[in-house]
This record gives structure tokens, C-alpha cells and sequence, in this order.
């Protein structure tokens, strides 16, 4: 057993939407987080850069005396060399194997989509990873820059002539390519899985990498027995800048407005 915190990892606020998954199957939990905002959006930067930015909020997060660290955001999961997951002193949990996992089990045909940011699609990481498990799989990639303009600015639904053509634009070649499963690689877009559940008609089915990787922590710590033994701490959100961006956008992704235990800090 082990009463210490979960340490939360995401460029923004796109990981709230792990974080409130992570409360709705363990509420006994205590959470830290740390949103690298002043850094963001990490998805167009080399992997060099990433691996600097995410190495640094990881660190922070570790220093914070966490028992486990998440990964929230594909983008990390996907580029974040081995060798220096190996210099983390804490057990790190990413969206990479979770999703992977999910994807070869619930896909019949084994043509697998993954839709991200641009460094993770272009890693093939999340292909790597599929193939490992499932050596028949094949893998469609794609990065979808404007479905996270269209998730930050609350335009999610697939009523909305805009987010109807941007997904079908996206998503209806990954379609024709024969996909039967669908990988939402990002946490941002979780607030689209039922946009484009509509838009694809239920005829895929999709991987929304905020559950996946819930679960799989769930299971890690009972595997592990690090649940927490102790009373829950009220969760502490650390912010690298516009902190008011970011009470804003809990209320989309959190599902209520974030005002206690908001803290600025300099990475």
C-alpha cells in the first residue's frame, strides 16, 4: 500500500479528462498535476524538444513525491525515449501500451487508425507498439491538428457543420483504408468521441486513450499494491502559465470549474 499521490503529466488541460476518469475508478487517490502550458501545444516540436520539456515537467512532478507518474498527453507517451523513462526514479504509466492493448483486442480485422498530434503520428510509436502485440495488425496514421483547435474551443458537436466536415475530412480515407478500430491518441479528443462515433456512423470502434489509460493505472497499482492506504488529499493543479486558461478549460474537460489549489510555477 502506498497513501502518496498520482503525478498527472499534459501540455494543457486535455489530461483533466484522464485525471477525471482516474477519480471516477479510484476516488481514493490523491492527485497531483502539472499542465506545461507555457510549452504548448508539444505535438509540432521535434522529439528533441519534446523530450527536454516533458523531461523537466516529469522531473518537477517527481519532486512533488508522487508514487506514480501518468502520462496524459499521446504526444509524450509516443516520443519519450526509452533511455530516459529509465532515468525517472518513479514508475511512469504512458497512453502508449493501453491503447495499444485495447486496440488489438477489440479490432477484428486487425487494420488499426490512429488519429494524434503530428510528432506522434509521425514517431510511429503507437504502430510499434500495436505490432508488438499483434504482428498481423497494420496501421493507419493520422495527424489531426484541427480537431484539437476545434476541442480547446468547445466546438464539439456533430451537429455542428464544421466539426461534421473537419472529421470526415480526417477520418472518411482512414475509413476507405478499411480501419475497424480507432485510437484517440490525444486526451483532447475526448470531448469529440461522440461526434465522431456520429460521424462514423458506429461503425468503428473507438479508443479513447483517457479511459484506457485510467484503467490500466487501476490495474498497475493493484498489481503493484501501491493503492493508497490513506486519506485523500484535495487534488493540487500546477499550471507553467495562463492559469485562467486553464479554470476555463476544466469546465470542458473536468466537467466542473477548477478554482481551489490552482498554482503557477516556472519549469
Amino acid at each position: 500500500m502506498n497513501s502518496k499521490a498520482i503525478g498527472v503529466f499534459d501540455t494543457g488541460a486535455g489530461g483533466l479528462a484522464t485525471v477525471r476518469e482516474l477519480q471516477r475508478l479510484m476516488p481514493g487517490e490523491s492527485i497531483v498535476y502539472l499542465a506545461d502550458t507555457a510549452r504548448a501545444p508539444y505535438g509540432a516540436h521535434s522529439r528533441e524538444l519534446i523530450t527536454e520539456n516533458a523531461m523537466r515537467g516529469l522531473g518537477f512532478l517527481q519532486q512533488q513525491d508522487v508514487k506514480l507518474l501518468v502520462s496524459a498527453c499521446g504526444t509524450v507517451s509516443a516520443v519519450l525515449p526509452e533511455q530516459s523513462v529509465k532515468k525517472l526514479s518513479v514508475p511512469l504509466v504512458s497512453t502508449l501500451l493501453p491503447c495499444a492493448q485495447e486496440a488489438c483486442a477489440m479490432s477484428a480485422s486487425g487494420v488499426i487508425g490512429v488519429i494524434g498530434a503530428t510528432a506522434a503520428v509521425r514517431s510511429s510509436a503507437f504502430g510499434k507498439a500495436i505490432r508488438n502485440i499483434r504482428t498481423d495488425a497494420r496501421v493507419v496514421g493520422r495527424a489531426c491538428p484541427l480537431l484539437l483547435a476545434l476541442a480547446e474551443n468547445g466546438v464539439t458537436s456533430a451537429d455542428d457543420p464544421l466539426v461534421r466536415l473537419t472529421i470526415q475530412r480526417y477520418l472518411e480515407p482512414m475509413l476507405a483504408e478499411g480501419i475497424d478500430t480507432l485510437i484517440l491518441a490525444s486526451a483532447h479528443y475526448s470531448v469529440l468521441f461522440a461526434a465522431i462515433s456520429e460521424v462514423f456512423d458506429y461503425r468503428v470502434t473507438l479508443i479513447d486513450a483517457t479511459a484506457v489509460t485510467a484503467r490500466y493505472v487501476q490495474s498497475y497499482l493493484l498489481q503493484n499494491d501501491m493503492q493508497n492506504d490513506g486519506g485523500v488529499k484535495p487534488p493540487v493543479w500546477y499550471v507553467t502559465d495562463l492559469p485562467q486558461d486553464f479554470t476555463d478549460l476544466s469546465k470542458l474537460y473536468y466537467k466542473c470549474e477548477i478554482t481551489q489549489n490552482v498554482k503557477l510555477v516556472a519549469l
